[in-house]
């Protein structure tokens, strides 16, 4: 499946909404792959069946998500544009906390990635710094 651009169809209201996006949407949320997180970058760490990720705020708020495209769904074939804008208004505040959560995530795994390569680790390196300090 082609990941979808969530900011894109959720800036889409009522009126101008129709079932196959939604649908379509549906099918994409449901999947970890593809969801919201899933569309976040490949360097967060994920399951490896299904794709979630690892990181617990981020599992939780990618259901979230998934709850509120299903709402937004349901609505849309009841005809209900209340409801479907407030799904709607709650997915986008969700997807932006999945945005925020991400970008914590990729910052700290690209601060630990520079580190290990400013810090040698190696058993010959540290040996070298223990001798080399005075006492």
């Amino acid at each position: 499946m082609k990941p979808l651009d969530w900011n894109a169809l959720l800036a889409v209201p009522y009126e101008k909404q129709n079932e196959g996006v939604i649908a379509n949407a549906t099918r994409h949320s449901v999947q970890w792959t593809t969801c919201a997180c899933g569309a976040q970058c490949h360097i967060i760490p994920r399951g490896e069946d299904e794709g979630e990720p690892l990181d617990d705020i981020l599992y939780l708020r990618g259901s979230e998500f998934h709850a509120r495209i299903v709402e937004m769904q349901n609505a849309f074939v009841r005809n209900d544009r209340s409801v479907f804008e407030e799904a709607r208004q709650e997915a986008i505040q969700t997807l932006r906390v999945i945005e925020k959560r991400s970008t914590i995530l990729i910052r700290r795994i690209r601060a630990r990635k520079a580190k290990k390569k400013q810090c040698p680790t190696t058993k010959q390196n540290r040996t070298r710094k223990r001798s080399a300090s005075p006492r």
